[in-house]
């Protein structure tokens, strides 16, 4: 008998804390250099009454954002730094950076919050949950 186990949680980042004044409404003002980044370069985090996201810091010393929720069953999603894309250590599905499916399960593009630099502030426009 077949089926695919319904998993929750998906892959670990650390997680960068929102400070006071960092969130007004959907809008997210996080200043990069204060960030600590990990070597994978993905910091999660969790603003209050939107998705949580994830924040990349690129080799080129650019940042991408991406919602962290697998569109399929839910879980986190991870960088993965040789295929260049995100993706989903529950069932496998990939996203490119832009959030298009590049492999499913998941047939739901990964939303991608609209993202700018605005001196060294990345500035995150969420949508509300």
């Amino acid at each position: 008998m077949g089926g695919c186990a319904f998993l929750k949680g998906g892959a670990s980042h650390p997680q960068y804390a929102l400070a006071a004044g960092q969130q007004q409404d959907a809008t997210l003002r996080l200043p990069v250099s204060q960030m600590a980044f990990p070597p994978d370069g993905v910091l999660l985090v969790e603003p209050s009454g939107s998705p949580k996201v994830l924040v990349r810091k690129t080799l080129e010393g650019t940042y991408e954002v991406a919602t962290a929720k697998c569109t399929h069953w839910g879980c986190i999603v991870a960088w993965d730094a040789d295929k260049k894309c995100w993706s989903c250590p529950c069932h496998g599905s990939r996203f490119a950076p832009d959030g298009k499916v590049l492999e499913g399960p998941a047939s739901d593009p990964l939303p991608i919050p609209q993202h700018r630099m605005e001196g060294g502030l990345l500035v995150i426009e969420l949508q509300r949950a």
